[in-house]
């Protein structure tokens, strides 16, 4: 029973550990609810299912129907992941969603997992000496990792590339001096014939990284040390400044002018159109009809929205459901040879999963150091807990495959099927859409029956 008076509602979490065999577990949280008068739920068995879709299963139930005052009981520290990084995933996800996690052998949740990650083995710590060691060479000046574009490494120390530094200036007076916004620079870039260091156009988010990076005043910034007038500036930090101060201000008219009520759109075709100009991924956007005054959804070539080296510029995605369903229909479909799709989105997820990995280690260092409270952990850590626990059931759930039974129920089912599992049939049975100026050409995965 809690302060309001409301019984806590517990969820038993059990797994095969050395100490304790499934039985003695679910014995042990019975007992623990009946002498404290708690509801006991559910027994969640991490063993039943892959342990990464079990645990999605039950990360995705709470989301989706969150329970007050709900605790997660486990027999030992250990039930909740076989590795130190396993078990503070589950329990950092669970308490983000809003449990409380309890422990059998009477130690604190907090207090058994800062043991278990001080005390992981010496092959998970081996990264700790690395930072150390990177740490130690940037305070001597040295080039770690990529050289920033305006740059090139000449005895490990960045030395101005003097063709390179004439775009980031370009860059920087267009955006402070000129008042130009990124998609025009882009354009200027592109239209002047500039190409990045990888010989290709420019785009937005290129820029973007060039105004964001402290690098071009002259300061090294790496492993946790910055090191001021540590090599040549290519603009003077004032400028730099002016540069994010504006970009700041952007941001937040943005923000202000943006409802509180505003919601976040969901394409259908989100990830499978393709611009029939330039090949180029086509992304969703909403535009208000000047005529109508209603929104509209539609999807915008990324080449030209993003780089402006494209003509094409959107298709309405109700026309362009209509003319999908007509196609898939009418069976005027075609099949692609090779799913190359499936092996990007394999990698894609793969490194998300290594990304919010080393997001989490991060965090629980700072925490185990006393640099970060554990209410800051859970803050600062929760939301990439979660997309690597989902990522992780992705994976291992393996790829989508296309089946003549997948393709049927889309061809019968297309007028009746709600939005979500319309766009879930599509990303099972599509492999992309390249959309022109007369009807779409659909292209699907391979068959596997």
């Amino acid at each position: 029973m809690n302060d309001s008076g409301i019984p806590t509602q517990v969820i038993g979490y059990i797994k095969d550990i050395p100490q304790a065999d499934r039985l003695l577990q679910v014995d042990a949280i019975e007992l623990a609810c009946e002498n404290e008068s708690l509801n006991l739920l559910n027994i969640f068995d991490a063993d039943t299912q892959e342990p990464h879709t079990a645990l999605a299963d039950l990360c995705g139930s709470l989301f989706e129907t969150p329970i007050d005052h709900l605790m997660v009981f486990g027999g030992a520290i250990e039930v909740f992941g076989e590795t130190a990084l396993e078990q503070a995933r589950t329990v950092i996800a669970l308490t983000h969603l809003g449990a409380e996690i309890r422990i059998a052998d009477g130690q604190s949740s907090q207090t058994a997992l800062k043991q278990s990650w001080s005390a992981r083995p010496h092959p998970q710590l081996f990264r700790e000496r690395s930072k150390t060691a990177m740490r130690n060479l940037a305070r001597r000046t040295l080039s770690l990792g990529r050289t920033p574009y305006g740059y090139q490494a000449q005895n490990r120390t960045l030395v101005t590339q003097e063709d390179e530094a004439k775009v980031v200036r370009i860059i920087f007076d267009s955006y402070v001096s000129d008042g130009i916004g990124l998609r025009k620079i882009t354009r200027k870039l592109n239209d002047s014939g500039y190409l990045t260091r990888r010989d290709r156009p420019w785009s937005v988010s290129s820029v973007r990284t060039i105004l964001q990076n402290e690098v071009y005043t002259g300061v090294y910034r790496r492993s946790g040390t910055v090191i001021p007038q540590a090599h040549e500036a290519i603009i003077d930090s004032q400028t730099y400044k002016l540069a994010n101060s504006k970009k700041q201000e952007r941001k937040s008219r943005i923000q202000s002018q943006r409802s509180s009520t505003a919601v976040r759109h969901e394409y259908i075709l989100s990830n499978l159109v393709l611009c029939g100009a330039c090949n180029s991924s086509m992304i969703g956007a909403v535009r208000t009809n000047p005529t109508t005054q209603q929104q509209e959804k539609l999807y915008r070539c990324s080449a030209a929205t993003n780089q402006g080296r494209c003509k094409y510029r959107s298709a309405s995605e109700t026309s362009l459901l209509i003319a999908v369903g007509k196609v898939l229909v009418e069976g005027k479909y075609h099949f692609v040879e090779t799913d190359r799709r499936t092996a990007t989105e394999f990698a894609t997820n793969h490194a998300r999963i290594e990304r919010t990995d080393r997001e989490v280690s991060a965090y629980l260092d700072r925490w185990v150091e006393n640099r970060i409270t554990f209410p800051q952990l859970i803050n600062q850590a929760g939301r990439s807990t979660l997309e690597n626990i989902f990522s992780r059931a992705e994976e291992a759930t393996g790829p989508r495959q296309n089946s003549s039974t997948l393709i049927a129920e889309l061809q019968n089912n297309w007028t009746s099927l709600d939005s979500f599992q319309l766009k879930d049939l599509l990303n099972s049975v599509v492999h992309h859409i390249i959309v022109d100026t007369e009807k779409p050409a659909v292209y699907l995965r391979p068959i596997i029956d």
